[in-house]
């Protein structure tokens, strides 16, 4: 009940807009840089619909995110019937954009915009934690992020080395499994290794949130790093070339056995997914907003989940209604 009343509170603090358009909406849709309301009439948000809760992988029930009406795929999906439960998404995958946008507006150097977006990336991983998301992939750092101004790649590895140094001393990180997809070899093999440690030592923490960092990742290369895998295995005889289905690719490209992303959320106002999971996002529901990496708050996140909850996922098939 506490926590209906805190969501019934927040949501009746919010600002308004005459369109209450939120910030952030379905693939294509346009987005404004601040959150906003609800029309005057609307329904209250999710967490205070069926008794607070929110439909979730096996049948369970949690607090479901209350900020914002969310919108369908282009801004024309059906809203939700009053009362419903909107599902979580078990995975979501963020791309981390605009950390450099976000100093620049402040004359501020690019790597301060960074660890911004560092620490609003705590932030929304304890929030996906606590509201009952089960997978977190972020976008890092991508390959072709080595072509940028050598002071800011310089900046980024000090950051990856901070994280390092400083992972034991956060409480919270006993609460997330860490591990990465890219070739983090590149970063050198006192980084490599310290990274591989917080990954091992996080491995079996029990209720926790699996957290994948994509650095040095490039959905390209690993699609070929797959198909060379693929290739050796054939070779070799392990496998036959002609019984490779599309599941056993797929293991190829991801052995932990992560399911793909439900949904994918992008800040900083593009909207393309710029060679970031190219296989796994196939039937992801993308969400973009003009907000800024470092000012994404919690209600953001809400929001997202909220549009995902209100469209139908057809997979290639036909919807209920027909």
């Amino acid at each position: 009940m506490a926590g209906i009343i805190r969501a019934l509170r927040q949501w009746l603090r919010r600002p308004r807009k005459k369109n209450g358009l939120p910030h952030g909406a379905g693939a294509g849709a346009g987005a404004g840089a601040n959150a906003e309301s609800p029309p005057p009439g609307a329904d209250a948000p999710a967490a205070l619909t069926a008794a607070g809760t929110a439909a979730l992988p096996g049948g369970g029930a949690k607090a479901a995110p209350g900020s914002g009406a969310g919108a369908a795929p282009g801004g024309k999906g059906k809203s939700a019937p009053k009362g419903a439960v909107l599902p979580l998404p078990p995975h979501i995958a963020i791309i981390m954009d605009g950390n450099g946008r976000w100093a620049k507006r402040r004359a501020l150097p690019r790597s301060l915009g960074h660890r911004a977006g560092a620490e609003t990336l705590k932030r929304i991983t304890r929030h996906c934690k606590n509201i009952g998301v089960s997978y977190l992939t972020v976008y890092a750092f991508s390959t072709e992020n080595w072509n940028r101004p050598k002071a800011e790649v310089q900046g980024i590895v000090a950051l990856l080395a901070d994280y390092m140094a400083t992972f034991d001393q956060d409480p919270e990180n006993g609460s997330i499994r860490v591990r990465y997809i890219g070739d983090i070899s590149a970063f050198g093999e006192e980084l490599a290794e310290g990274l591989g440690r917080i990954a091992e030592k996080t491995r079996l923490n029990a209720d926790a949130i699996t957290l994948t960092i994509a650095l040095n990742y490039g959905g390209r290369a690993a699609i070929a790093a797959a198909a060379r895998e693929a290739a050796a295995q054939a070779a070799s005889g392990a496998m036959d070339p002609g019984e490779l289905d599309v599941a056993g690719f797929g293991r190829l490209l991801n052995p932990d056995g992560i399911p793909d992303p439900d949904l994918l959320i992008r800040p900083g106002a593009e909207k393309r997914i710029s060679n970031f999971l190219l296989w796994e996002l196939a039937y992801a529901e993308l969400w973009f907003t003009d907000v800024l990496w470092p000012d994404i708050s919690e209600r953001d996140i809400d929001e997202a989940i909220e549009s995902y909850g209100k469209r139908q996922r057809r997979f290639g098939g036909l919807a209920n209604d027909g």
